[in-house]
């Protein structure tokens, strides 16, 4: 893991050298952001719990090429170490070939294929950006760090289209092709912890279509998809039996931007199915939503304040029925977190943050850090410091 981060550090400052050498048609771009952390009653990213955690922290390097107007070749690796949940390894994020046949003032047509990003909700497919999002965390109930990397990018095809009317710009994409399921944390979330068997992809669709009036002081967006993992036992010593989950996310958007201030609410439904796993098959729906205001006090200084919630099952909102069948803790199943920040961007290619979290319930908390349920606390709070550079 060390020699991965010291060969990132390095090609990114090779990178700083470089870019006067190399051509326009090549761009090159870097960020790194370390993310101390205190908690009480639980553990996040690290062993935080009442102790300062420096186990939360990114790096990353991308690049793209535009070799002729209507191809673009890009890619980015990343470093990024989220305690338990993510060991540090250098991952390909995204990489692929971008071709646009049709590019006037008016439309613009094409097509993406290899490691593309997925297409949901304003900011899953910027999230790794310390710059390009209001908070350390992204809200947890849309966009989940402990899935962070099957959450991200596809190996998959994209179609996509631009349109500027007179009524308004709108965006659409649409994705064909296999999520990442081989990261550290996905199996822990999926099936309730890591089995010695293989967690696959099936063929898989996501798809949003965004709308932009005046300059983006509006912005509309539905994104959805369904998506499909498999497991697939290891021998007959593998407690789990072979089995198929579905998921059926659906994220409706919204965002008004004025001078000094931005509203933004995300709202989505997820339907979970499960057929297999030698029990009967299942289908729970979750839901999420969280409302974020923004203001900016001045060019270089923002603040914001945030309600997040998430429902593991909405006919179960309190987690009653699952504490009576399993005999877990009811606030499993939901997660309420009050969150307020203020950000300092102290040059162009620098950032500071503070950020606080009340929480009541866990429905999103990464398990990995916290592996004994009877240390779990329901009511929880996260201390957070950000401290991001880009190039």
């Amino acid at each position: 893991m060390k020699h991965g981060i010291l060969l990132l550090g390095l090609g990114l400052m090779t990178s700083v050298s470089l870019a006067t050498e190399i051509p326009k048609s090549v761009q090159v771009h870097g960020f790194a952001a370390l993310n101390p952390l205190v908690t009480t009653g639980n553990n996040l990213f690290g062993q935080s719990k009442d102790e300062l955690s420096l186990d939360f922290w990114e790096l990353g390097v991308n690049g793209s090429w535009r070799p002729q107007q209507d191809f673009l070749i890009s890619a980015q690796l990343t470093s990024r170490k989220a305690g338990e949940n993510d060991d540090g390894k250098v991952r390909l994020d995204y990489g692929l070939i971008d071709y646009s046949p049709i590019s006037t003032p008016t439309l613009k047509v094409g097509v993406r294929g290899g490691r593309v990003l997925n297409p949901l909700g304003f900011f899953n497919e910027t999230r790794d950006v310390a710059f390009t999002r209001s908070s350390i965390l992204l809200p947890q109930s849309i966009y989940f760090d402990r899935t962070r990397d099957f959450s991200l990018a596809s190996d998959a095809i994209q179609f996509y289209s631009d349109i500027r009317s007179d009524i308004g710009d709108f965006y659409f994409q649409a994705n064909i092709g296999y999520p990442r399921t081989g990261a550290v944390g996905v199996e822990q979330a999926l099936l309730g912890r890591d089995f010695p068997g293989r967690l696959d992809s099936n063929l898989s669709f996501l798809g949003r279509l965004l709308y932009e009036r005046d300059g983006g002081r509006w912005r509309l967006g539905m994104s959805g998809g369904h998506v499909g993992v498999s497991y697939d036992p290891d021998g007959l010593s593998d407690p789990l039996p072979s089995g198929e989950i579905l998921f059926k996310p659906l994220i409706f958007s919204i965002q008004y931007n004025a001078e000094h201030f931005s509203l933004t609410s995300e709202f989505g439904p997820r339907a979970f199915n499960t057929k297999g796993f030698g029990r009967a098959r299942s289908q729970t729906v979750g839901e999420s939503m969280y409302v974020e205001g923004l203001y900016r006090f001045t060019p270089r200084w923002e603040g914001f304040l945030r309600y997040d919630v998430l429902f593991s099952d909405r006919d179960d909102r309190d987690g009653k029925q699952y504490q009576a069948t399993t005999g877990l803790p009811s606030y499993f199943r939901y997660a309420k977190d009050l969150t307020a920040g203020v950000t300092w961007r102290f040059k162009q290619w620098g950032l500071a943050r503070l950020e606080y979290h009340y929480v009541n319930g866990i429905a999103w908390l990464p398990l990995e850090d916290n592996p004994n349920p009877s240390d779990i606390s329901r009511y929880w709070s996260i201390f957070g410091l950000q401290f991001a550079v880009r190039f």
